[in-house]
């Protein structure tokens, strides 16, 4: 499932017409899934109410489950709604950008896990946040534009620094 689905799917659900009559002023800023060995998890969408400053979190399993209320840090930035219909490619369209740019850049870090969030940030606007862990214990960030798949950002960083 993809995100404009998984969206519309929360949306339509008694559940979450339930939680927004109490929420009318809450709006869509984040969409979050794990990839592990040809296994993920459950997509989760959260939504920003202004006016205690919070997200509520809903997960799309066999049941749709509410985690309501989680402050939020957000280093005096606005948090910005996702626009959906900037949403141009899917998420396996995006991967394999990052895929393509981690086997020539990258080749030695594979990734263990991938974690892929789809928001807004103050830098670069709508972007897949694509983050490997990799094999080698570090990890691979990708900033790719949901409408355009470029490639605003990628590093790499040990997730375990010694020293000495």
């Amino acid at each position: 499932m993809e995100v404009p689905e998984a969206v519309e799917m929360l949306e339509n659900s008694n559940v979450f017409k339930q939680w927004k009559k109490q929420n009318p002023e809450s709006y869509l800023t984040y969409a979050f899934i794990m990839m592990e060995k040809n296994h993920e998890t459950d997509w989760q969408l959260g939504y920003y109410k202004k006016n205690n400053d919070t997200i509520t979190s809903f997960t799309l399993g066999a049941e749709i489950s509410v985690s309501e209320d989680n402050e939020i840090i957000k280093q005096n930035n606005i948090i910005e709604q996702l626009d959906v219909k900037k949403i141009k490619f899917s998420l396996n369209e995006i991967l394999k950008v990052c895929q393509e740019l981690q086997c020539k850049k990258y080749p030695q870090d594979k990734p263990a896990k991938i974690i892929a969030i789809l928001h807004v940030l103050h830098d670069f606007g709508q972007v897949w946040n694509i983050t490997y862990l990799t094999e080698r214990i570090n990890t691979l960030n990708f900033k790719i534009k949901s409408d355009t798949k470029e490639i605003v950002h990628d590093e790499l960083k040990a997730l375990i620094e010694f020293k000495n």
